[in-house]
C-alpha cells in the first residue's frame, strides 16, 4: 500500500482503491497500523507539494499537447536504454520518478542524458547513467530534478529551483 502510495503522488492524479485507515466490506476488514497510515499520509503530502508544479504541467500540455506524465524515451529519444525502462517516468519536464515497486528497498534507476539532482542524496548526477542498488527506505521515493528544463519544479523541502 505504502509503495503504491507514493508511486501515485508522482502522478498528476493521486488514485488510491483502499484507503490508508482500513476497508470494511462483506469480504472481511483490513486495517493498518500507525506506520502505515504515517507513511500513506506522507505520500498524499509530497503531492499536495507537486500540485502547483503539476497544474503548471497541465497549462502546457494544452498549450504543446505533449503528455504530463510520459516515458523516459519521450524526451530522451537517442537514449537507448530508456526504452527498455518501464517503472520510471517523467513528470512534466522536470521531474523523473522512479519508485520502488517491489517489497524491497533497491532498485536499478536510470537517469537520461543531462544533470540530475537527486533529491534523496542531496547530490547532481550527470547522465546517462544507470545507479545500480539505489537504496531508498520504506520512508523513502526516488525522485531526481532534471536541471536547465524548460519548465521549473521548486521542491519544498529542498529550496531546490533547476535553472531554466
Amino acid at each position: 500500500l505504502v509503495r503504491w502510495a507514493q508511486a501515485a503522488s508522482l502522478m498528476p492524479l493521486m488514485y488510491s482503491s483502499t484507503s490508508p485507515l482500513g476497508v470494511s466490506s462483506p469480504a472481511g476488514s483490513q486495517t493498518y497500523d500507525q506506520q502505515t497510515v504515517a507513511l500513506y499520509r506522507a505520500a498524499v503530502h509530497q503531492h499536495q507539494q507537486l500540485a502547483s508544479y503539476i497544474d503548471d504541467q497541465v497549462t502546457r500540455a494544452v498549450r504543446s499537447g505533449e503528455p504530463i506524465m510520459k516515458p523516459l524515451f519521450f524526451d530522451f529519444p537517442n537514449d537507448h536504454a530508456s526504452y527498455t525502462v518501464n517503472d520510471e517516468w517523467l513528470l512534466g519536464d522536470s521531474l523523473l520518478a522512479a519508485p520502488v515497486l517491489t517489497g524491497g528497498t533497491t532498485r536499478s534507476v536510470h537517469l537520461p542524458p543531462g544533470q540530475w539532482y537527486d533529491q534523496l542524496r542531496h547530490r547532481v548526477v550527470q547522465g546517462p547513467v544507470t545507479l545500480s542498488n539505489y537504496h531508498a527506505a520504506l520512508s523513502q521515493t526516488p525522485i531526481f530534478v532534471r536541471m536547465g528544463a524548460a519548465s521549473s519544479y521548486v521542491g519544498a523541502a529542498e529550496g531546490l529551483r533547476p535553472s531554466r
